[in-house]
């Protein structure tokens, strides 16, 4: 009897949850790629693998290096595959208690793998945890070849959170997955980047719904109501494609504002004082400038101290002078007869 009544499924993800197995598939990567004559970092490689499907890893591979496009996803998955084993040869995949959560949950309730790798992959890893008899749906990368969905925001009736969906249609285009998310994360990011009073974060909709803001009391609310100094930003940033940064005056301070648009027509707006944004530059240059008024000074006091030898040392040539002609003045008066 399942005692879980209000969970009809769980789903899990492959990579990085049941096994850990992206540094393997990053090392084959690079063995692959240096094998056609192309030198990958590891940490790039890596950067590339970790948390993207293979569809996504592929076509990164052939915007950095077009030659190979010249193997489809399929076939180049095929090439990958021997690097990775090898890679991982004698390696311990398993993240301890991944298994055994598994296979817990199984007992009571449907558990799907849901991966970005090819079904082939998963069902070859599931077989080695010992799972595969476990798992009621595998979901893999060629599975998925829709575009990704993400609804507005709604208030979920159960918990009273607000929440968004990511779904997608199978390969069947008939079956639609989907899993909910809240917004936990987001607004912990948001309280990360407006720690401190100089700028301010905010998540809008293209509705105008607040997803995010350094407030949670107005998470759900219309911008334009309840922010209505926002209003102008907003307006210029959703009129811009190619979201430059600009300034603008908000609650009597110049501030700079930057953005930037997710697939899904969700604008993050961040707005910094530009006391703020400029602070160091202002006194570098204030240093800057008052360290090359003092060279200037310096340079001017020293002028003037050589000018003022000049003219003494002038004079005391003129008296010099003036000295001598009267000595022969007076030395040929005293030979005259």
């Amino acid at each position: 009897m399942n005692k879980y009544p209000r969970i009809g499924a769980y789903l899990f993800d492959m990579d990085g949850t049941l096994v850990e197995t992206e540094r393997f598939w990053s090392i084959g990567l690079c063995d692959l790629l240096r094998a056609d004559g192309f030198e990958l970092p590891f940490e790039e490689a890596y950067r590339i693998v970790c948390g993207h499907s293979w569809n996504s890893i592929y076509q990164d591979i052939v915007a950095r290096f077009p030659s190979e496009g010249a193997y489809d996803v399929d076939a180049q998955a095929d090439r990958l595959k021997p690097c990775y084993l090898r890679a991982r040869e004698g390696a311990d995949l398993t993240i301890p208690g991944s298994t055994e959560a598994f296979l817990a949950l199984a007992r009571h309730t449907p558990c799907a793998i849901v991966s970005g790798s090819r079904r082939e992959d998963v069902e070859e890893t599931a077989d080695l945890l010992g799972i595969r008899d476990s798992i009621a749906l595998i979901v893999g990368a060629q599975d998925c070849p829709g575009e990704v969905f993400i609804s507005e925001p709604y208030i979920d009736i159960i918990t009273g959170d607000m929440c968004f969906t990511v779904s997608t249609m199978l390969s069947d285009n008939d079956t639609v997955i989907g899993a909910d998310y809240n917004f936990t994360k987001l607004q912990e990011s948001i309280a990360r980047m407006t720690e401190g009073t100089d700028r301010t974060a905010l998540i809008v909709t293209k509705k105008g719904m607040i997803v995010g803001y350094t407030d949670m009391s107005y998470v759900g609310e219309i911008l334009n109501l309840k922010l209505s100094e926002y209003s102008d930003i907003f307006a210029r940033v959703t009129a811009s494609k190619t979201h430059p940064s600009f300034r603008i005056s908000l609650n009597g301070r110049r501030q700079t504002i930057f953005s930037s648009e997710t697939s899904n027509q969700w604008y993050m707006i961040l707005c910094v004082d530009n006391w703020a944004l400029y602070r160091d530059g202002y006194r570098q240059l204030i240093i800057n400038t008052a360290i090359n008024l003092l060279l200037v000074i310096v340079i001017i006091v020293f002028y003037l101290m050589s000018v003022h030898n000049r003219i003494k040392s002038e004079k005391a040539l003129e008296v010099k002078e003036e000295f001598l002609l009267a000595v022969d003045g007076f030395v040929a008066g005293s030979r005259c007869p």
